[in-house]
């Protein structure tokens, strides 16, 4: 338990958020209850049997100057470097990302978070910086591409499509939000 006292309330839309200052807590020394896509959970039980909904897939916007990491697949098509989350969460699948594309890039925030759906996959996006020019040269598919240079149904997805119109406009006024939706 907790026993707080209001420290701010923000008002956030249609809902508002209350910030509390612990003033004192205690714990029994078990494991505490979660919530999470719609269902309870104890963090003692391992993640498998906590996921319970879509698939998760991780991206990366890494972006230089004004190009972003484009990967080309097998039907020409450009994507993001993109994995699909394990047992071993996000952080372990950005990682690998990260190797495989761009070792010494690093994520700043999620950009982007939606559901297709038609495929019933979850995809977060991470922006992400890159040092190094280049892409890694284990993948000769991967370039850093222009956005202005790429048109629409050369993406492999409209969903994709429309997240790097934004990501363009809003980096062009270097501002950036966060996406959430479908």
């Amino acid at each position: 338990w907790f026993d707080c006292t209001t420290h701010a309330v923000i008002d956030a839309g249609d809902h508002a958020l209350i910030v509390g200052r612990v003033e004192a807590f205690h714990s029994a020394g078990f494991a505490g209850l979660g919530y999470y896509r719609g269902g309870y959970f104890t963090p003692a039980k391992v993640s498998a049997e906590v996921i319970a909904g879509p698939k998760v897939i991780v991206s990366a916007i890494i972006a230089r100057e004004d190009k972003v990491l484009l990967v080309k697949n097998a039907d020409g098509k450009w994507g993001l470097p993109s994995k699909e989350i394990g047992k071993e969460g996000a952080d372990k699948a950005l990682a690998e990302i990260f190797t495989k594309y761009q070792p010494d890039a690093s994520a700043s925030f999620i950009y982007s978070v939606y559901n297709n759906t038609e495929t019933h996959y979850q995809y977060i996006s991470f922006l992400c910086s890159a040092p190094d020019e280049l892409a890694a040269a284990g993948d000769a598919s991967a370039q850093f591409v222009s956005l202005e240079d790429v048109q629409t149904q050369a993406f492999q997805d409209g969903a994709l499509a429309s997240m790097l119109q934004r990501y363009r406009k809003e980096s062009e006024l270097k501002s950036y939000g966060m996406y959430f939706g479908e």
